[in-house]
């Protein structure tokens, strides 16, 4: 499956911090790297490493800095990212992308999301607490 999920993100070109190891030797699931019961592939340095390195990144709610790209292959597999969600596929266990950006402001009083979505039948959109579905036709 992970070899599978990173073929496809290399495909989407969202793997740009894509980190993908293998160890020799190992299982799929291992509990005993250096010695018995030592946590083994939940517990090593990579992972410990890389676990500090979420905690500690500020996550960035600001929509009008960044663009949002969500890239799915099952819709229940991820939470809503910057308010954002795909809640439904056309083609069940496929890859589908939503793009959000919010649009310039035209003489100071227009604002608008300009969303393009690839095999997503419906999303949901949750900015500033209150969450919108939308049905795409």
């Amino acid at each position: 499956f992970m070899r599978r999920m990173v073929r496809i993100l290399k495909t989407t070109g969202e793997h740009k911090k894509l980190v993908y190891t293998e160890l020799e030797n190992k299982q799929h699931w291992w509990w005993d790297t250096n010695h018995p019961n030592d946590g083994g592939a939940v517990n090593d340095d990579q992972i410990r490493d890389f676990v500090s390195s979420c905690f500690d990144q500020k996550r960035n709610q600001n929509h009008e800095e960044n663009p949002v790209r969500i890239t799915v292959i099952n819709p229940a597999s991820i939470g809503p990212i910057n308010g954002f969600r795909v809640l439904q596929q056309l083609t069940s266990y496929r890859l589908s992308t939503l793009y959000a950006e919010l649009y310039a402001e035209i003489n100071n009083q227009t604002r608008g999301w300009l969303i393009k979505t690839s095999n997503v039948a419906r999303f949901s959109m949750g900015i500033g607490g209150k969450g919108i579905q939308y049905r795409l036709n």
